[in-house]
């Protein structure tokens, strides 16, 4: 069931679906990070992040 506003009642809950899914995306943005880093250091370059 979604949330469509936070009210002192009724505070937005994430699931754990919703946590795992978060976690995924953390997971897969750091990867590319240390690819770019990666693939930077074969190439010289420096990159401001």
């Amino acid at each position: 069931m979604a949330a469509h506003g936070a009210t002192e009642s009724n505070p937005i809950t994430l699931s754990d679906a919703d946590f795992d899914k978060i976690i995924e995306i953390l997971i897969a943005q750091s990867k590319y990070i240390n690819a770019i880093h990666k693939i930077s250091k074969i190439y010289g370059l420096k990159w401001e992040i």
